[in-house]
């Protein structure tokens, strides 16, 4: 589990006004379908909503992904 300083780093062009964050990610083939992202992301997602206060994440992914 990554600390709370380094779960910042994942969520960018945070709006304080809107109180929203942008995500992203893409992973190479020979890692995908392990369900490595969604716990990753439950715990990203988990700390922006919770610790950030963000009221919308909006996540962008890779189609294949």
């Amino acid at each position: 589990m990554c600390s709370d300083s380094a779960m910042h780093e994942h969520v960018w062009n945070v709006n304080v006004e809107r109180t929203s964050g942008e995500l992203g990610y893409g992973l190479v083939p020979e890692f995908r379908g392990l369900g490595l992202m969604r716990e990753a992301l439950l715990a990203i997602t988990r700390h922006g909503f919770d610790a950030m206060k963000l009221g919308v994440l909006e996540a962008f992914t890779e189609r294949s992904n």
